[in-house]
């Protein structure tokens, strides 16, 4: 820590390593409490400036600045999460209108009004006071260990900012990645976004003070409105297997969604298997189940949508299913005792991974 006198050095401190990482949100708000900023360029708090007439709302001058993470206090320096009561809502405030849509939104990831990749499964974002995840072809990806900085609205300038910051177990003294994000509401119902994130090169993770990598865009995000939910089977399916847990009663829900979501709840494995056949083609997708977001939420992401494939019918009853990829045969025998029954699979072949049989429990039901 430099220590200043006007423009005259006068001490050069070195902190002791153990309380690098703390909690500092005391002195920031004393000082901020005596009207001091931490200023761009001068990597010191000072006088804040004298505030500058506001652009219009959606105009060229009305994009949100960068938030400056060079000359922002260090990881351990950081601001303490507000609440949404803590906002500022400034003279001109409407109530809580800016923090309902940032916060009830799920916006695009990319600069288009198309919510991310499109089609039936879209990628998508959200920010919360108490917590940033995304979407990733229908999963939701929330970080091991996440924590929220700070959480600020505008409610008159229809702005808001926020920090998150991320731990991982190889950098367990230092956030792996600070993510810092300023966004004005326009007035199509985009959001300007300006973002800053910092991640920790693990080549410095054990160094006194590590190095962060900084990364610095500004882009247009969109609502994802009218979003379609993950559900079992599509149209124009004829049947539909769906895996679950053992004991659940077909009788007791009145559509393939109801058993999907009724399976996504209960399986205690993290993956759940779909078959449908549309037109006398067969078809198969893996989903992530509530246990995979609760115990493994790391791999979640990649679960879902990753096998999509066309097995071969080898057998109409009972219903013997095949797929081959890469030398390696997969085959899915379905015994069905009314709508309910079980599925012996077995792999067979060049598999690089399991191979050993297994049997679950399945479902069939007609869209």
């Amino acid at each position: 820590m430099d220590v200043y006198q006007s423009q005259d050095q006068i001490a050069s401190l070195e902190c002791d390593p153990s309380s690098l990482v703390t909690q500092s949100s005391a002195l920031y708000d004393e000082l901020d409490g005596l009207a001091l900023c931490w200023t761009d360029g001068l990597d010191r708090w000072a006088e804040c400036p004298e505030a500058e007439p506001e652009p219009e709302v959606g105009s060229a001058l009305g994009k949100p600045a960068l938030p400056s993470a060079d000359n922002s206090p260090t990881p351990g320096a950081l601001v303490q999460p507000q609440t949404p009561n803590q906002q500022s809502a400034g003279p001109l405030g409407t109530g809580n209108d800016t923090l309902n849509t940032v916060t009830e939104t799920r916006w695009t990831f990319y600069g288009t009004p198309s919510c991310g990749i499109g089609g039936e499964v879209t990628d998508y974002q959200r920010f919360l006071p108490t917590e940033y995840y995304n979407v990733i072809t229908g999963n939701e990806n929330h970080a091991d260990d996440m924590r929220v900085e700070y959480f600020r609205v505008d409610e008159a300038r229809r702005r808001f900012e926020a920090s998150y910051t991320t731990w991982v177990a190889m950098a367990p003294a230092y956030p792996w990645t600070i993510a810092e994000y300023v966004g004005v509401l326009q007035a199509d119902g985009s959001m300007e976004l300006s973002t800053v994130i910092r991640q920790v090169d693990f080549d410095t993770v054990n160094d006194l003070v590590p190095r962060y990598d900084t990364t610095r865009e500004e882009e247009t995000l969109w609502p994802c409105d009218n979003l379609p939910e993950a559900s079992a089977g599509s149209d124009g399916a004829t049947r539909v297997l769906v895996q679950v847990p053992y004991g659940l009663d077909p009788d007791a829900y009145d559509s393939c969604d109801a058993v999907f979501g009724a399976a996504f709840e209960g399986l205690d494995v993290p993956i759940m298997t779909i078959f449908e056949q549309v037109d006398g083609t067969w078809y198969a997708e893996n989903f992530h189940t509530a246990h995979c977001e609760e115990n493994s939420p790391n791999i979640c992401p990649f679960i879902g949508g990753e096998w999509t494939q066309n097995p071969r019918e080898v057998s109409s009853n009972p219903i013997v299913l095949e797929n081959t990829i890469d030398g390696c045969t997969n085959s899915y025998e379905f015994i069905l005792d009314g709508r309910a029954g079980v599925a012996n699979s077995s792999s067979h072949g060049d598999c690089a991974l399991g191979g050993e049989p297994f049997t679950y429990a399945v479902i069939d039901c007609a869209r």
